[in-house]
C-alpha cells in the first residue's frame, strides 16, 4: 500500500426553490434543491482496499469518473444561522458512493 494525495473535480447543475415565511414563523426561509453532475479524479489514487458489508475489494491505483445525483434542504434562521442537509448517490463509475450524507451548520459573524 502507498499513500497518495487525492485531486478530484466536480461539475454539477442544481435547481431549487426557496420559501420565505413571515416574522412569526420559526423558520425565516426553507429551501429545497435537486441536482446532478459529473465527478472525476484528476490523478490516479494510490492502492486502496475498500471494505463494506459485502466484504473487501482491492483497487490498484485507479483514476475514476462517475455521475451523481443530489437532494438537499436548507434552513435559514435570521441573518446569521444556516442549517443544511444533503444526500448524494453516485453511479456509472468504478468507485461509486452508494449514499453520501452531509449535514452542516454555519454561523456568520
Amino acid at each position: 500500500m502507498q499513500s497518495s494525495t487525492p485531486l478530484s473535480g466536480k461539475v454539477s447543475l442544481f435547481s431549487g426553490k426557496q420559501a420565505k415565511f413571515g416574522a412569526s414563523s420559526i423558520f425565516d426561509s426553507l429551501g429545497f434543491r435537486v441536482g446532478f453532475g459529473y465527478a472525476f479524479d484528476m490523478k490516479a489514487y494510490g492502492d486502496r482496499v475498500l471494505s463494506g458489508l459485502n466484504g473487501s475489494k482491492f483497487y490498484k491505483g485507479i483514476q475514476d469518473q462517475r455521475m451523481f445525483v443530489n437532494l438537499g434542504t436548507g434552513y435559514i434562521l435570521g441573518n446569521s444561522h444556516r442549517f443544511n442537509f444533503e444526500l448524494e448517490r453516485s453511479f456509472l463509475g468504478k468507485l461509486n458512493i452508494n449514499w453520501l450524507m452531509n449535514a452542516s451548520y454555519r454561523l456568520s459573524f
